[in-house]
């Protein structure tokens, strides 16, 4: 099957990434603004501050897990597509099809939506557009958006440069709000909690959903690799630096929330960033962090768009009716009509998500969250898929060569198994539980999206079924 793949140098990515592209790539998208945002909700899921911390712990160590067999299967198989490609490989065309279909459509939407919305949030608190804060958050979600699509397809350079300097931003504002809550006035704040929940396990595994979500993106460099320069060495070195990178800022981010808010004001607070800021520095720098913050969610919505459009394209080689994604701009090295085509569905989720509080439920939506724990189960659905199929080619697919093996086979492939197994069971049974309790369905915007989802689902499994198209001669490959 590998031999179908159409291989015409004149048609394909150039390898133009170094180190320190792919590692601001990798920071970018797992560090959005969500660590601002989903923080509060996991201390308040645990039960005191050992249990958050352990909760960032344990997310970390997955993420490492999941890495490195991203590693291996990234330098085994580095071309466009990364998840769909090993999908492909180890399931055959018609998974490997659904799993696109649904990533374009429904994951990857839902995945750069929240970072939207965030990005929304944090704008309007500096410079409304609007009166009503959900129009207003929608608005700027909308321009973000659409900014960033406009500079993804002015070319390779322009994107990756805007995501080094995002990416460096981000990192260099997270430092300083640690320095802020060290270095500023200190007021002994308590790290336990006063509550006590009752099911305190049951309440961890589901934090840790968010702080999966909360990590994840360093499986996107996978949809890259055939644009990363010497790639048997370069695809560890960047996921190790990058993941590692932020497991670190991540730890130092939380113990600078609970250094001055404590854990059970992390718990009840809603912006602590800010909070951090102005009880530290005054209100006016709080402004700035607000700034900040805005451009860390910024970086990931780049690097969301950026990468996620290399799957659309590398959709468009193998599945019969989308050979109009497999356009690749040679000048401006990147897949243009790919990158357009699915700013779409990102900007429908984001206008239903965003303007769900509006639409009288009877109980509090967050567009945020809400639209992160719809995501998961879809996102941790064919992350175990990859788990599993990570198994399936180290045994089946014997002669290919892998320039870096993952260690401990099989046991740290089996961890990130077990765990994207468990917390898929807990996000969809935490979701619907949410839908129940906040009785979504009363919502106009929520069932459309359910009825969107539907249809999406249901058009995905016809289109993967049908037969796998021919490869292309050159001279059929749409160029630009």
């Amino acid at each position: 099957m590998r031999n179908r793949i159409l291989d015409n140098e004149h048609l394909q990515p150039r390898r133009e990434l170094n180190v320190f592209d792919a590692v601001c790539i990798i920071v970018g998208i797992i560090i959005g603004a969500g660590i601002f945002k989903t923080t509060p909700f996991i201390a308040s899921m645990s039960n005191n501050w050992m249990w958050l911390i352990g909760g960032w712990c344990v997310g970390g160590f997955i993420a490492i897990c999941g890495a490195l067999c991203y590693a291996e299967l990234a330098t085994a198989y580095p071309r466009e597509g990364g998840d769909y490609v090993y999908l492909k490989e180890g399931f055959g065309l018609p998974f490997a099809t659904m799993f696109a279909w649904l990533l374009f459509w429904i994951i990857r939407p839902a995945a750069t939506g929240p970072m939207a919305l965030l990005f929304g949030d944090y704008m309007h608190s500096v410079y409304p557009l609007a009166e009503n804060v959900q129009l207003s958050t929608t608005l700027y979600a909308t321009l973000a958006i659409v900014a960033i699509t406009v500079i993804n397809i002015a070319g390779l350079q322009a994107g990756k440069w805007t995501q080094n300097i995002l990416s460096t931003i981000k990192v260099l504002a997270l430092l300083t709000i640690v320095g802020i809550a060290f270095l500023g006035p200190q007021e002994a704040m308590p790290f336990e909690t006063t509550a006590r929940l009752e099911d305190p396990f049951g309440a961890f595994l589901v934090a840790l959903v968010l702080i999966m979500f909360t990590y994840g993106g360093w499986s996107d460099l996978s949809f890259i690799s055939s644009e990363i320069k010497n790639p048997n060495q370069n695809i560890l070195r960047s996921l190790m630096i990058g993941v590692g990178a932020v497991i670190g800022i991540y730890l130092l981010i939380n113990f600078a929330f609970l250094q001055v808010l404590g854990h059970e004001g992390l718990a009840n607070s809603s912006i602590p960033a800010s909070m951090i800021v102005e009880k530290q520095a005054g209100a006016n720098m709080a402004k700035v962090v607000s700034l900040l913050i805005s451009l860390s969610a910024l970086g990931a919505i780049h690097g969301m768009i950026f990468t996620g459009s290399r799957v659309a394209y590398a959709v468009g080689k193998h599945t019969q009716g989308f050979h109009w994604l497999n356009s690749w701009n040679t000048k401006l090295n990147v897949p243009v009509r790919a990158v357009l085509a699915q700013s779409f569905p990102i900007l429908m989720l984001v206008g239903c998500f965003g303007m769900m509080k509006a639409d009288g439920g009877s109980g509090p939506v967050d567009g945020f969250t809400l639209l992160a724990l719809f995501s998961s189960p879809f996102f941790l659905t064919f992350s175990l898929s990859v788990a599993v199929v990570f198994f399936v080619l180290r045994e089946r697919d014997k002669e290919t060569a892998r320039p870096y093996r993952t260690p401990g086979y099989p046991i740290v492939p089996g961890i990130f198994l077990v765990a994207m197994a468990f917390m898929l069971y807990r996000s969809i049974t935490y979701f619907v539980g949410e839908v129940q309790s906040k009785d979504l369905m009363s919502s106009s915007y929520f069932v459309a999206v359910l009825g969107y989802t539907a249809v999406m689902i249901i058009c995905g499994l016809i289109i993967a079924l049908q037969r796998e198209k021919s490869p292309m001669s050159a001279d059929e490959v749409p160029s630009e």
